[in-house]
């Protein structure tokens, strides 16, 4: 694991770049492991909330019987306190008012383990930190070859992106490897990162010059007036310059004008010599020195003292070094610990970068605005460097130096770039520091699950001192230990005979005025246990008891209701539908999962308590049921696992569907914590940006003419076909459109921050330049040269002739039918023989119709016309060889013509450039732009570059159509698209930059548009996962068919007249049974498993209905045999189960056997091994 260094030269700009966020270290050995353990909390709180429930479902069961053996209790307070059905904030709300603490403190528990369930689904977040990471392997992809630099070939665009650069004038930034001052190496890591890398650090060569400069000062100075000369000799005192020239003025205006140039001085140094003066000629004293400086060319001594100047000496230093450095995705973010390299004799020396940087500043003369001296380019360049762009600062040499300095630091670095690398694929060791999305803990919900576990822990505490426990009561209170607990508690069954067809509130006011308590007590029998019921002095009368099976109300849980059930079975089905459908449920889903599953979980969990409460009773309902499957169910003490088991073993398969449902619903919300994938994206908003300017159309402007070129924007063209230069604010490509005001900080009201908004994407209205460019095969060439014109007698004299030639493209031409148009090309060609390859380029050509029989196979001619039709073009550019054998002819030809379409333009905000367009629609063409207008932005003989091609005379579009590539094998048939695309490319881009200028107007009033702001990946936004996804959507599927088996194969209707789980209503069902009778005593304190064992539970049936007792009496409730069927109900007689009887009898002598073999079989209370 890796750490940030202590003092680490990077360290201050990181911090810069990810505006003061806190950089963090790997992981260590203990985060890692604190976070792989609260990664299982899910499966923990399941785990906690499975025992914490059962404990709960023992305390709410044990509370009334806890009650009555303190004290004698109400009926409220005991036989009527139901804690059990209530659903959980009932439960809250009347222990806390009861102040029956264990039950409130277990329902405290069960909800803070809820809570905490649901607070750990967003315990994790995802975000973007900072790694740094050691010893990452390196591929520096471009090296800079110290030994391989030929000053001679380097051209204007080392100034060119120079100027572009620092003025900002384009919104250029230094290219990847290249800042103000150095050159570095290019180097990136091996294999992409895991995450997005934001800064990577190796030590690689770097790359710098500069220049020291002192002051010197004008040692003499001449003025030539019939010249307009200013001849000067500079020195600093041990090194001169040598005379310059210098063309100025001859008026009486004051002059300002720089001077540059090179000069050797002592021991093999070379210097740069620059000068900034600011005179004015004084004019002449008289006839006789006027005649002599203009007609005796008697040059005019000047006195320097009269010259305002500032010289400036300055020495160039160039060093090769190694370093440090450190890239962020764009640019160089910082150098440290420079050391030295050592070079050989043949390496880069100070004396050829000043040389290359010479060569670069006179090629730049035609490309900035075809000024008229090489000084004047300097003095622009200077003023672009500059703060103020004011000529006066130069009269400061501090200013001088300063702007001179930083001039020449970024050419040479540009230099170095552009023509002393070499491709290679060496690895180095580095370090890369990678923005991952990272899992951390929310602090939020940290807190709260502290919280919440503390609570918890306290809960326990409480519990353990103050958990219910009942003497003599050997599990928790089922029917069957119900029973026998009433079988000795004669006077509480007696108030409650009858009362089995009573509801809950009919029972409450008969049981009103008593007081309960339970007594334990031990015999020779084993160990008792009874209620009593005592009452006050005033006698009590028992009010009238329903008999009739039509006066009872039956009883429904709320989960067994209709309304509940389409609820509880279409909520798994509704979960499905919305996990398919994220685009109405995506914020419900990505904010509250952990809630919704939690919900879903709890509405099983009350339907399953419904059904595992009722089964014994379906069962009795049914009749002739064992005691183990009725009166001992203990399915509601049991956990989901167990009550699967048990049900299939006992075949109740609709507890088995509901139990299963609910063993699904804990994994649903440790799925839910793996449903959604983050991914950092960029947030996007939709904004209102204002255009600072608006387009120009024929209507609005006179373009006939169209005036010179604008510097910056001829610039452009010149960079933008040597790639060198992202497309300048309102173009990209052959587009051209209004200029944004892009978003700075503080300028919109978004919600994305300035600092890290990436892009901005709208639709305008742009113009396109389009030109048709078109090959021109070389077999439908057709030429004439003319006879030679010998010019002088030597050998190496020129013979003067002419081309006349043509072509099928040329047919589109207007002539009169018969004749060809046609193109003709004086030139020199020398008169020793060989090879003379050159191109014609035409724009506007002046066509001329010659008969078409002059053409050798003229028919063939016609026949390519007629093939391929095609326009007159605009442009024509041919490549010829007339010597060659046999001549070859090759070409392009283009027309030309502006067209308004709609575009999608996108903005890159952290370039401050446009970095795509797009057409939206169809493009319209626009008439008004004649040919003379376009002879501007197409005139590359004088607005590109000068370059060379040994042995070749080429125009300067095809020499920049080629590209550097070797004539004689791009200009095939084979490469001729190639060439056709190129030099489409370049005359778009050209005319675009041209018009940019030219069409563009400030807008008085800003109009408005519609624009989308992206940030950086900043953000993680969650996507679905689809394995999650399924998972999730099969068990919501499982959980849907077994809600529905259950609710299909359970039938709560007419099923008992109350809630069965509070003291009396379970005696209500018991009371008056015969089988009491035959308990022995102290069952009750039998575990389920022996209690079974014993009469009547083990030889006799039960169930529950309509019994007719010996006094003709009936009651509602439970016993042996069979209850009445329908028709006894409704008056037929009722037959005593004679075979219960018998089997009544036979367990009575059975008990009586097995008591004279054991004496005291109870004498120890056991408790049930499934508690």
């Amino acid at each position: 694991h890796s750490q940030l260094k202590t003092g680490h030269p990077v360290r201050s700009a990181i911090h810069k770049q990810l505006n003061g966020r806190l950089v963090l270290r790997w992981v260590t050995t203990w985060e890692s492991l604190l976070l792989y353990v609260l990664s299982f909390l899910f499966a923990f709180f399941t785990i906690l909330a499975v025992y914490w429930g059962h404990l709960e479902y023992r305390v709410r069961v044990l509370m009334p019987w806890k009650l009555m053996s303190n004290k004698p209790q109400p009926a409220k307070q005991s036989v009527l306190l139901d804690y059990v059905s209530p659903m959980q904030p009932v439960v809250l709300f009347s222990s806390a008012r009861a102040r029956h603490w264990p039950v409130l403190t277990a329902a405290i528990g069960s909800v803070l383990i809820i809570a905490m369930t649901v607070v750990s689904t967003s315990l994790f977040v995802l975000d973007q930190t900072v790694l740094e990471q050691d010893q990452v392997p390196m591929t520096i992809s471009s090296r800079i070859n110290d030994t391989a630099f030929d000053q001679s070939v380097i051209d204007s665009s080392p100034i060119l992106s120079a100027l572009t650069i620092v003025s900002g004038n384009l919104s250029m930034k230094y290219p990847l490897g290249t800042n103000q001052q150095y050159a570095t190496d290019v180097f990136g890591t091996t294999k992409e990162a895991d995450g997005i890398s934001s800064l990577r650090t190796a030590r690689v060569n770097v790359t710098t010059s500069d220049l020291d400069c002192h002051n010197g000062k004008i040692i003499h100075s001449q003025f030539l007036a019939e010249e307009s000369y200013l001849q000067v000799n500079v020195s600093d005192g041990s090194c001169q310059s040598g005379q310059l020239n210098v063309t100025v003025a001859n008026s009486n205006d004051t002059i300002s004008w720089l001077f540059q140039t090179t000069t050797s001085c002592p021991d093999n140094v070379t210097q740069m010599v620059l000068g900034f003066v600011k005179f004015k000629i004084p004019p002449c004293t008289g006839s006789d020195q006027f005649m002599d400086e203009t007609v005796n060319q008697v040059p005019r001594t000047m006195n320097s003292s009269s010259i305002n100047s500032t010289i400036l000496f300055c020495e160039p230093r160039y060093s090769f070094e190694n370093a440090d450095v450190t890239f962020n995705s764009t640019n160089i973010q910082n150098i440290a610990n420079q050391t030295t390299v050592a070079t050989s004799a043949s390496a880069m020396s100070a004396k050829m970068m000043i040389d290359g940087f010479q060569n670069a500043l006179m090629s730049a003369k035609v490309s900035i605005n075809s000024l008229a001296t090489d000084f004047d380019v300097l003095l622009d360049a200077l003023l672009e460097v500059s703060s103020d762009r004011k000529v006066d600062r130069y009269e400061d040499p501090a200013n001088l130096e300063a702007d001179t300095r930083q001039l020449y630091s970024t050419v040479c670095a540009q230099i170095v770039h552009q023509y002393m690398r070499a491709a290679t694929s060496d690895t180095v060791m580095g370090t890369q520091w990678v923005e991952k999305s990272r899992l951390v803990l929310n602090e939020l919900s940290l807190r709260l699950l502290e919280a919440g576990i503390a609570m918890l822990i306290i809960s326990t505490i409480i519990m353990s001192l103050v958990r219910p426990s009942v003497v003599g009561l050997g599990g928790l209170p089922t029917l069957g230990r119900v029973s026998g607990i009433l079988a000795r508690s004669d006077t509480f069954e007696n108030a409650l005979k009858g009362c089995g067809s009573q509801g809950t509130e009919l029972m409450a006011e008969h049981l009103s005025s008593g007081l309960y308590s339970v007594n334990h007590t031990k015999s020779s029998n084993g160990p008792g246990l009874c209620i009593q019921e005592s009452f006050p002095a005033v006698e009590y009368v028992f009010p009238e008891r329903a008999d009739r099976e039509d006066a009872i109300k039956w009883w429904v849980p709320f989960a067994l209701g209709k309304f509940a059930r389409c609820v509880i079975a279409t909520v798994p089905l509704l979960l499905i539908a919305s996990l398919e459908n994220a685009r109405y449920s995506h914020y419900t889903w990505t904010l509250l999962p952990g809630s919704i599953m939690t919900t879903l979980k709890l509405l099983q969990q009350s339907l399953t308590f419904s059904v595992e409460l009722l089964d014994p009773f379906l069962v009795l309902k049914r009749g002739s049921a064992a005691a183990s499957s009725t009166l001992m169910s203990v399915f509601l003490s049991c956990n989901a696992l167990q009550a699967c088991f048990r049900s299939v073993r006992t075949r109740r398969f609709a507890v088995f569907s509901i139990a299963f449902s609910t063993l699904l619903t804990p994994f649903l919300t440790i799925i839910t914590s793996g449903l959604f994938v983050s991914q950092p994206i960029a947030a996007t908003e939709p904004i209102i940006v204002a255009q600072a300017d608006h387009l120009l159309y024929p209507s609005d402007a006179n373009v006939s003419t169209c005036a010179d070129w604008f510097s910056d924007r001829l610039i452009a063209a010149n960079l933008l076909i040597k790639e060198s230069i992202p497309y300048p604010s309102g173009t990209f490509g052959d587009f051209l459109f209004p200029t944004l005001e892009l978003p700075t900080t503080g300028s919109i009201d978004s919600s994305i921050d300035m600092n890290n908004a990436t892009s901005l994407r709208t639709n305008v209205t742009a113009l396109q330049s389009n030109f048709i460019c078109e090959a021109l095969d070389p077999s439908d060439f057709r030429f004439h040269l003319g006879e030679h014109a010998l010019m002088g007698l030597d050998y190496k004299s020129k013979n003067y002739t002419a081309m006349n030639y043509t072509h099928a493209k040329f047919g589109g031409c207007a002539c009169k039918p018969g004749s060809f148009a046609s193109l003709s090309k004086n030139f020199n060609m020398y008169n020793d023989p060989g090879q003379q390859p050159f191109a014609i380029y035409e724009y506007s050509p002046s066509w001329t119709c010659t008969d078409l029989g002059s053409w050798q196979d003229p028919d063939a001619l016609m026949r390519a016309y007629n093939d391929t039709p095609a326009a007159c073009p605009n442009i024509t550019l041919v490549h010829t060889n007339v010597t060659a054998h046999p001549p070859a002819m090759i070409g392009v030809a283009c027309r030309y013509r502006i067209e308004q379409v709609p575009a999608n333009i996108t903005y890159d905000l952290q370039e401050g450039v446009p970095s795509a367009a797009q057409p939206i629609g169809e493009a319209t063409a626009l008439d008004g732009y004649t040919p003379r207008c376009l002879q501007n932005p197409t005139d590359f003989e004088q607005i590109m570059d000068p370059s060379s091609l040994a042995g070749y005379s080429y125009a300067r579009l095809m020499l920049a159509a080629l590209n550097g590539s070797d004539p004689s094998t791009m200009l095939t048939p084979e490469n001729l698209p190639v060439l056709v695309d190129r030099v489409t490319q370049i005359c778009n881009t050209f005319t675009t930059q041209y018009f940019s200028d030219k069409l563009r107007s400030n807008s008085t009033v800003a109009a408005k548009v519609q624009a989308t702001l992206s940030g950086s990946a900043t953000r993680a936004c969650v996507y679905q996962d689809r394995t999650s996804t399924t998972v999730l959507e099969v068990l919501l599927a499982v959980i849907f068919i077994c809600t529905i088996t259950a609710l299909w194969l359970f039938d709560a209707e007419q099923l008992i007249p109350k809630d069965p789980c509070s003291i009396a209503a379970q005696v209500s069902l018991l009371a008056g049974a015969e089988f009491l009778r035959l308990i022995p005593p102290g069952s009750q304190a039998l575990s389920n498993t022996k209690m079974v064992q014993v009469t009547p539970f083990k030889d006799h049936l039960f169930s529950i209905g309509w019994w007719t007792q010996e006094d003709g009496t009936r009651r509602f409730g439970i016993d042996v045999g069979q209850a009445e069927t329908e028709e006894q109900c409704k008056g037929e007689k009722v037959m005593v189960d004679v075979t219960d009887v018998e089997l009544g009898e036979a367990g009575r002598h059975s008990m009586d056997r097995e008591q004279e073999q054991n004496p005291d079989p109870l004498g120890q209370v056991q408790t049930d091994a499934t508690q």
